[in-house]
């Protein structure tokens, strides 16, 4: 099954024009790039104003192609060749102001099918596509076969798409071919820019890859995705402290614009009573971020133990953390405009803060557990599910994809690769998939012999209980890796072709001590990677039969044979 490749940078939605009044500027609509580059673009840049043109003179939805062509982070698409055939205009403004998608790929069908497939039209409706929810990664390499032959700019955003996609089915050369070609044409391209540091830190060529992220920095401070990257960079070269300045100073930059109605920022000082909320982070960090930062929660509470703590964090993490005990409150709502709050921080802030001591205590690890009589309950679900002929099975969890959208595609494995693990006899073989995954229609069409306990997986807490009760996870890059991690559970982690820096570079990683890594010998080959754990695994079990506790266990944290 293919993952989804693609999604959108959000943008504020444009609001409708009111005939009544005349309003000086529009919002751009919402502009479309490839999943990667989302993450590390912004919308507009930093110093980007709406173009400014009176509605009696230019029509509102003329404004918002306007507004559309000049934020888009690919190189636009030209205003005078979107307006050369009156529905081909149309779609446009629809496109610009996120406003009847479905018409809009109709039209641009009509001219497809009218025109011969002209080079913009094509665009246009790899811009459909890629605003879309279906998974139509081949529709758009199709689309764009021809892509060397258009005019520029039109072959440049081109190029950055073919790159991008490229880049996530991991053919970095080629991903770096078709940026080098996007900035031959257009050198100021900011998309193709991005895509170019992405391809040299995926190589591994580390330094020119921070190089590269800094000098587009210089050029617009304000983009969070890259500094993400710095942060990252940063992080493989062991300087930890420099890193989470990086993801501290994105969390500010999110949180100047409300300084005035908000509680101030954390300066590290709390006196007794003091009331400060802390949060996930203003950049908006995943799971996996916010559960790897719960580890600094309990030096936080030994150097402030009488100042009261408030966390605001997911949802589905709420009940994990209240089992810490390391914060007065945690919840998904509280308010930096609360005037409780003396002051507000990140946990992002708080890791940075234990790193910059001269003396910070020792992390603990594992730092999250889970109430034995949830974690009895699934126990038996599990043992029922089972059955009495593999009730001494070896009980290994399987998650092989992540949360659709973003970087998905680089850390999925397509199902049918896994076969080789399946063959193994003494394994228990349970899936990760929460209850509603998309993904697990692959089981429910019998594509892996694995025990679906979707249904009983209704939030975080179920999920550390089923954790709880393996032997073993196997998984792909994903927050229940982390939490596997932050519970101590044998985990082996078979990681993303680019080597995320997070983790570290060698099997070890220095964020859990029951976690091993499995890489990638080169370019994406999750062949090789399956071969390595299914060796692993055939030698755990033989250990095991044998009766060898000792070596069982040792290989259990062991990723890499001697």
């Amino acid at each position: 099954m293919l993952a989804r490749l693609l999604s959108r940078i959000a943008v504020s939605k444009p609001k409708a024009a009111d005939a009544g009044t005349a309003p000086a500027m529009l919002p751009a609509g919402t502009p479309a790039v490839p999943a990667t580059l989302a993450a590390h673009t912004e919308a507009r840049p930093a110093d980007a104003t709406p173009v400014d043109v009176r509605p009696e003179r230019v029509p509102p939805e003329r404004i918002a192609v306007l507004n559309w062509i000049r934020w888009d982070v690919l190189p636009p698409f030209d205003e005078a060749l979107l307006y050369a055939h009156p529905r081909r205009a149309q779609a446009a403004e629809l496109l610009a102001q996120s406003l009847g998608i479905e018409r809009a790929e109709a039209l641009v069908r009509g001219l497809l099918e009218e025109l011969g497939g002209q080079p913009v039209d094509r665009l246009l409706m790899v811009e459909i596509l890629l605003r879309g929810v279906r998974e139509q990664p081949r529709a758009i390499v199709e689309l764009l076969r021809d892509a060397r032959e258009y005019a520029p700019p039109l072959r440049a955003r081109a190029a950055v798409i073919n790159g991008q996609l490229a880049f996530e089915e991991g053919e970095f050369a080629l991903a770096r071919r078709w940026a080098d070609f996007a900035l031959a044409d257009v050198p100021d391209a900011w998309a193709a820019q991005v895509l170019h540091g992405l391809v040299l830190e995926a190589e591994g060529r580390w330094e020119e890859s921070l190089s590269q992220y800094r000098k587009l920095i210089a050029t617009r401070p304000a983009t969070p995705g890259l500094r993400n990257c710095v942060a990252t960079m940063l992080l493989r070269q062991g300087r930890i402290a420099d890193s989470l300045a990086q993801l501290v100073e994105v969390d500010h930059m999110a949180l100047q614009p409300h300084a005035a109605t908000q509680a101030g920022l954390w300066d590290g000082r709390l006196a007794e009573g003091d009331f400060l909320l802390i949060t996930s982070g203003a950049a908006g960090a995943g799971i996996g971020d916010v559960i790897q930062h719960l580890r600094y929660l309990p030096g936080l509470r030994a150097r402030h133990p009488d100042a009261r703590l408030v966390l605001r964090t997911h949802p589905e993490l709420l009940g994990l953390v209240r089992r810490m005990g390391m914060v007065d409150e945690v919840n998904s709502d509280a308010k930096a405009e609360d005037e409780r709050f003396c002051a507000q921080t990140t946990l992002a802030q708080v890791a940075l803060f234990h790193h910059l001591e001269s003396e910070p205590a020792p992390l603990p690890a594992p730092f999250l557990d889970c109430a034995p009589e949830r974690v009895a309950v699934m126990g038996a679900q599990v043992q029922a599910r089972l059955g009495d002929a593999q009730a001494s099975a070896l009980r290994v969890g399987l998650r092989w994809r992540g949360r659709p959208g973003g970087i998905d595609i680089l850390r999925s494995v397509p199902p049918a690769q896994l076969a080789p693990l399946f063959d193994l006899p003494g394994v228990a073989w349970i899936s990760m998939l929460e209850h509603g995954n998309p993904e697990l229609a692959v089981l429910k069409a019998g594509g892996l012999p694995v025990l679906d306990m979707s249904e009983a997986l209704r939030d975080l807490t179920d999920t550390a209980a089923l954790l709880c009760n393996l032997d073993l996870l196997i998984t792909v890059d994903t927050s229940v890796a982390h939490l596997a991690g932050a519970l101590g559970v044998p985990t082996w982690v078979l990681s993303r072709p680019d080597a995320d820096g997070r983790w570290g570079m060698d099997a070890r990683t220095a964020l859990y001590r029951s976690v091993r890594l499995f890489r990638h010998p080169g370019r994406r080959d999750w062949d090789a990677v399956v071969v390595q754990v299914r060796q692993r695994l055939a030698a755990c079990l033989r250990m095991r039969a044998a009766g060898d506790t000792r070596a069982f266990a040792s290989l259990l944290l062991e990723a890499r044979l001697d």
